[in-house]
This record gives C-alpha cells, sequence and structure tokens, in this order.
C-alpha cells in the first residue's frame, strides 16, 4: 500500500512517532537515573558483568581497608611494648649501677643492705611491668600460658597489733617513724634500746626470751605498744616495729602577747589632772633614749597659747634609782618590786594676750608594770616594757569647763587609773606583739608495716615456656596475616631473679647477670621494632592498593557525567521533536473531511 493514499483507519504516522517517543524517554529515564546516583551501574541489568567485576573490587577495597587498621591496632600494641620495655631498660641501668657501687669495699654492711633495698625493689618493679602491660586487657609479656605465681610462705609472727594513743606534746607536728635493727631503735633520729619497751610486770622487749604482754613505749605524750606471745623472737619484734610510727596535726593555737599576764596601770598615785585651752585627746607615751637617760615623752593633748602641744618628760627607773638600766635586764633581776615611771609634773605656763593666759598641769603619779602577784614579771626586760609603753594611750575625761570673765573656756581634766575595758583613763596598748604561740596536737595516724613473719620460702614465679604470638589479619583473605611476636620478660626469663648485691661476690653477680638481662631484653625490644616497622610498610602498600582499586572499580561502576549529559541532552532534542510530529500527525488525517463535504 502507498503511504501516499489517504486513509483514516489507522494513524499510522501517529502510531511511528509515538513508538520513537517512547524510546527516547526511556532512554532519558537511564540517563536522568545515571546522573543523579553518579553510577553508570545502578542494577544488574544496567552491565551485568561489569557490576560482577565492580563487586569484586569493593569487596577487596572494604577488606585492605579494614586490614589497615588491624595494622595500625598492631603498631599500637609494639608501641606499648616497647614503651614498657624502655622503662625496664632504665631499671636494669640502675641496677647495673648499685651493683657496681655495692661491689666497692669502701661500703660496709649496712651501705650493701641499704643498695639491696633499692635493687629489691626494682627487681619487683620489672616483674610488675610484665604483670601489667597489656593492649586491650591482654598481657603482652607474660608469654603463650602466662605467668603462675606462688605465694611466699612465713611462719607467722607472734608480735602483733601495734596501736599508739595519747596527747602530743610539743608545738611542731610531724610524722615519727620507728627504725629499728636487732640492736637497737631509734625515731626520727633518737637513739633508744628495745628495753625503753615495757609491760605492766616489768618484763621488756630486750629479754633473752620475750615474755607474753603487751609493751609500750611513750615518745612526745604518744604511748606506742605492741602485743607479744610466749617466745616471740627478736626477728618478730623488728619486723613489727620497723616502720612503725604516728603523725601528728595541729588541732588549735593560741597566741600569747607580750602584754598578756601582766597589769598596765597607773599606780596608786598615779592620777592625772591637768588644766588649760585644747582639745579632749589622750595623753599619749613615746620612748626617747637620751645618752644619758632612758625617757618616757608625755604628749598631753593640751596647748599652750601659740598652739603648741604641752609635752613633758618622764625618766624611766628603776625602784627609785635614777641611774640608765641596761635594756635586756630582767625586771625581777634588778627589782623584785615593779616597774615604774617617776612621778612628773609639767609646771605652771602662762603667756598669751592680755587676759588670755591659763595656768596648768599634767602629770602621773606612777606608771606600773606588775604581774598577777605585783611584782615585776619574771621573764619581762626593760626592752619589753619600753616596747609597751612606747605608744601607749590613757584615756581621761572632762571634769569641768569654766567660762572665764574676758569669755575664755577654761577646761579641767581629772580620773584615776582604772583597768577595765572602757573606763576613764584606761590604758591602752599601742604596741603589742606576740612573744609564743601555744599548738595543740592530735594523734592523726597510725601506721605498721604488714609483717607476716619470717619467711620460709620466696614468692615463685613460673614463667612460660613460649612466647606470646599476635596474628594479625591485614589483608583481605583467609591467612593473609602477620604473626607478631612479643618475647617474656620477667625477672626469670632475664636471669635476675634474686640479685642479691649484700657482698662484693653477690655485687660482682649482679653486675654480670645484670649485663645479661640487658642483651635479652634488647633482642626483645629489638625484634618488636622490627615489626612495627614491618607493619608500617604493610599499611603503606596496602593504602596504595586500596587507591587503585578504588580508582578502577571507579571507571567501570561511575557514571561519565559527560558523555551521559551530552546523550541526555540529545535525547531531550529528539523527545521534543517527536512531540511535535506526533501533534502533525493527529492533524494530517483532517483534509480527509473535505472529501465528504
Amino acid at each position: 500500500m502507498s503511504s501516499s493514499m489517504n486513509i483514516v483507519a489507522h494513524n499510522l504516522q501517529g502510531m511511528f512517532t509515538d513508538r520513537q517517543l517512547g524510546l527516547v524517554a526511556g532512554r532519558k529515564e537511564k540517563s536522568a537515573e545515571k546522573l543523579s546516583s553518579g553510577y553508570r551501574i545502578n542494577r544488574s541489568a544496567d552491565d551485568a558483568a561489569g557490576l560482577a567485576i565492580s563487586e569484586k573490587m569493593r569487596r577487596q577495597i572494604k577488606g585492605l581497608t579494614q586490614g589497615t587498621a588491624n595494622a595500625q591496632d598492631g603498631i599500637s600494641m609494639c608501641q606499648i611494648a616497647d614503651g614498657a620495655l624502655a622503662e625496664v631498660h632504665e631499671m636494669l641501668n640502675r641496677i647495673t649501677e648499685l651493683s657496681v657501687q655495692s661491689a666497692n669495699d669502701t661500703n660496709n654492711a649496712e651501705d650493701r643492705q641499704a643498695i639491696q633495698q633499692e635493687v629489691g625493689e626494682l627487681l619487683k618493679e620489672i616483674d610488675r611491668v610484665c604483670d601489667t602491660t597489656t593492649f586491650n586487657e591482654q598481657p603482652i609479656f607474660q608469654g603463650a600460658e602466662g605467668v603462675t605465681v606462688i605465694p611466699a610462705t612465713y611462719e607467722p609472727t607472734k608480735v602483733d597489733n601495734f596501736s599508739a594513743s595519747g596527747t602530743p606534746a610539743g608545738n611542731t607536728a610531724g610524722t615519727y617513724t620507728i627504725s629499728a635493727n636487732a640492736g637497737d631503735f631509734s625515731i626520727n633520729g633518737e637513739s633508744h634500746g628495745w628495753s625503753d619497751f615495757k609491760d605492766n610486770s616489768g618484763h621488756t622487749l630486750a629479754d633473752a626470751m620475750i615474755a607474753a604482754g603487751t609493751y609500750s613505749f611513750t615518745h612526745n605524750g604518744i604511748k606506742m605498744s605492741v602485743e607479744a606471745q610466749a617466745g616471740a623472737s627478736m626477728d618478730d619484734v623488728v619486723g613489727k616495729l620497723n616502720g612503725a610510727g604516728y603523725t601528728t596535726k595541729v588541732a588549735s593555737s593560741t597566741k600569747t602577747r607580750l602584754s598578756d599576764g601582766i597589769e598596765i596601770s597607773l599606780g596608786a598615785n598615779g592620777t592625772l589632772t591637768g588644766e588649760g585651752f585644747a582639745s579632749n585627746s589622750a595623753p599619749r607615751l613615746k620612748y626617747n633614749k637620751t645618752s644619758d637617760y632612758h625617757q618616757v615623752i608625755l604628749y598631753t593633748g593640751l596647748t599652750d597659747c601659740d598652739g603648741n602641744e604641752i609635752t613633758g618628760t618622764l625618766n624611766l627607773v628603776l625602784s627609785g634609782s635614777h641611774a640608765p638600766a641596761n635594756l635586756d635586764s630582767k625586771l625581777c633581776d634588778i627589782h623584785n618590786d615593779f616597774f615604774m615611771i617617776n612621778k612628773t609634773w609639767l609646771g605652771e605656763f602662762s603667756g598669751g594676750a592680755p587676759g588670755r593666759g591659763y595656768t596648768g598641769h599634767e602629770g602621773i603619779g606612777s606608771f606600773d608594770i606588775l604581774d598577777a602577784s605585783g611584782y615585776a614579771p619574771g621573764t619581762f626586760t626593760l626592752r619589753d616594757a619600753i616596747n609597751l609603753i612606747d605608744g601607749c594611750e590613757v584615756s581621761r575625761s572632762i571634769i569641768t569647763d569654766t567660762v572665764m570673765g574676758d569669755g575664755e573656756i577654761w577646761r579641767s581634766f581629772s580620773g584615776t587609773s582604772q583597768r577595765s575595758a572602757g573606763s576613764e583613763n584606761e590604758i591602752i596598748v599601742k604596741n603589742d606583739s606576740i612573744i609564743d604561740t601555744d599548738v595543740t596536737l592530735a594523734l592523726s595516724m597510725v601506721f605498721s608495716p604488714d609483717y607476716k613473719g619470717r619467711e620460709l620460702t620466696p614468692e615463685q614465679r613460673i614463667s612460660s615456656d613460649s612466647d606470646k604470638q599476635v596474628y594479625i589479619q591485614s589483608g583481605v583473605e583467609a591467612g593473609d596475616g602477620i604473626y607478631l611476636v612479643f618475647g617474656r620478660m620477667d625477672t626469670n626469663i632475664l636471669g635476675i631473679h634474686g640479685l642479691d648485691v649484700t657482698t662484693q661476690a653477690g655485687a660482682s653477680d649482679a653486675i654480670e647477670r645484670a649485663k645479661g638481662a640487658t642483651v635479652k631484653l634488647s633482642d626483645i625490644r629489638s625484634e618488636i621494632g622490627a615489626q612495627q616497622n614491618r607493619l608500617e610498610h604493610t599499611i603503606k602498600h596496602q593504602k596504595n592498593t586500596i587507591e587503585n582499586t578504588q580508582q578502577a572499580e571507579s571507571l567501570i561502576r561511575d557514571t561519565d557525567m559527560a558523555t551521559e549529559m551530552m546523550k541526555y541532552t540529545a535525547d531531550s532534542v529528539i523527545q521534543q521533536a517527536a512531540q511535535s510530529m506526533l501533534t502533525q500527525a493527529n492533524q494530517s488525517n483532517q483534509g480527509v473531511l473535505s472529501l465528504l463535504q
């Protein structure tokens, strides 16, 4: 059938255009999917073979990434191990140093015993490092089977229950520790004999046969006690008391001042009187030393007609003697009665403009410093007295104000000394000082060594027969990994268990054994360092593999955005054209209707 025929039963042009439009829409849909996801393969139908290859590569990438993290954990484990061994190396060097020191015969037995004590503590610490160095709670240096520790056994001690009680003496808090040996003991360097520890029956810890009982010794007010059983030995005594002691603390304190317990007052005749102009300020005293006298200047608080304060000089004497005294002489040594200032009066004054004169006098009958019994204080010196007097004030009261004929006011002062605070003519000490601090101490802590008794068998360590191996799964396949080996490290393996430097021969042996231990430890550290370097190279290699595999997988699975965008644009143009042609095809059969008119 010719395509030029005019038919209306079928719209063949429209059918063709519609089919093409559907094909273009399908291609655009897939292009949009690839562009929006970034992947060329979004389902297996997109590229079945490519999907299979891509998923295998993804498995490899994921596995290698985790394997790299595993290798990094292995490096961390190596670093922890090497850090611990570095400290053990330091301890071995110290043991060598101490062994060389002890090997010198200028040391006596006590010196070597002190050196042995430090060596013993270092050996314990090496074993502790072996037992406690872990990674993720897994021991590193205990070998494949771990370490078995058999505790030491002891003959039970017959001296026990150290205690301390009482009120400490003295003004200084501190810690007091017993240093004991079979011959005697000392407390912070203060030597004592074992006979000082006694029971109620007079037995002592120095007795050849120590009787059962409670033995006590008092030191600085603190009673220290231990309980002994029948048959107790001096080893038990030394073991329990060497390192025992107590600590005191300051519970309270009070300060003693120079004026405490001293009565400072105007004497029996010590009235303070005066007349004249000026203020009601308190008279005050000030010490002054000349070449001939020790003096106290009395500042009256009164002024003369010219406005100048009226002062007077009081000579310091002891019981009427006018001779200058030694400032450091005790008052009770010079005179056993009282210390006083001589009765001194300021004379009458006159002057000023006519009708504006005054007559006045100011004086102190005596100025006493007494103890509670009315005598010169036993510990007071003249210097102490002067310190208190200097700057002292004496309060007073106004008796009368008299208005004179010319309108001038005359003011009179009077009163006698009283000691109570706030009273008239009170003695106010301005220049006091602290001379002593009285401390009350309290017992704050009692301590004693955990002495179990004489050692019968020492602690034993049974080390593993093989080194610890740690498998690091660094690759993506089963078996694709690395075994790390961590050498066993304790005093048994290093050959230094039980070092004894208390003799010259033992010290020489310790030098050689410490040298061998250093060599063994260096081998262990070298192996750990080599393994760490290997893991670092493993990580670098796997990161490179991950990068290249990811690149290859990307070429298979990822969308080529430029190419796909070009396809999407072309299909968009074709789709628009097809839509236009479909419209034209639907209108082409409209011409047949003209034949029916």
